[in-house]
């Protein structure tokens, strides 16, 4: 038994076979829509009031969630990227279309739990400031790195081609590398 399979068998209520498609579904989406935002599971969680290990369980495809978890997660992803222009509501939709049988029922317990949320936003308010900070950031240091990336591979180049002149080789493959 692999390690997706325990996991999967270690819920409450063990996940059906007719539900891993839709689980895998919606965990790659998620995990494509991140990566694609440069956001990472700590800024996303922390803007969804999600935990990073049920953000990393969601996108194994390893737990079902609910749609409200997908309400947040979507509001927290449309607010990383706007980028996206889509509504966290068309969002959370096709995600929940993805999800398929996988999806869990709400809890009845869903209006405790959102006073309880909405009891916190001191203590969270600082950390979705953090958050947002990371995500207005992110992107501009990807493009950075990029840039010193593609300049240190340049000045490799620049270097072999001196090198390559100075033992008399005279023709050198001057195309940057991809």
């Amino acid at each position: 038994m692999s390690y997706l399979e325990k996991l999967r068998q270690s819920c409450r209520r063990p996940i059906a076979d007719h539900e891993i498609p839709g689980l895998e579904a919606l965990g790659g989406a998620l995990r494509d829509i991140r990566e694609a935002l440069c956001a990472s599971r700590t800024t996303l969680g922390q803007l969804a009031s999600v935990s990073i290990y049920q953000l990393q369980m969601i996108e194994l495809g390893a737990r079902r969630t609910r749609r409200s978890t997908l309400e947040r997660i979507s509001a927290a992803l449309v607010q990383l990227g706007p980028e996206l222009e889509v509504s966290a509501e068309e969002l959370t939709e096709r995600l929940c279309q993805l999800a398929g049988e996988g999806l869990a029922p709400e809890s009845p317990y869903r209006d405790r739990i959102e006073r309880r949320r909405e009891r916190r936003p001191r203590l969270s308010a600082r950390r979705q400031r953090r958050a947002q900070e990371a995500a207005e950031t992110a992107i501009p240091i990807a493009e950075v790195l990029a840039k010193e990336l593609l300049e240190r591979e340049l000045k490799n180049q620049a270097r072999q081609q001196l090198a390559a002149l100075r033992r008399g080789v005279n023709q050198i493959d001057i195309t940057p590398w991809r």
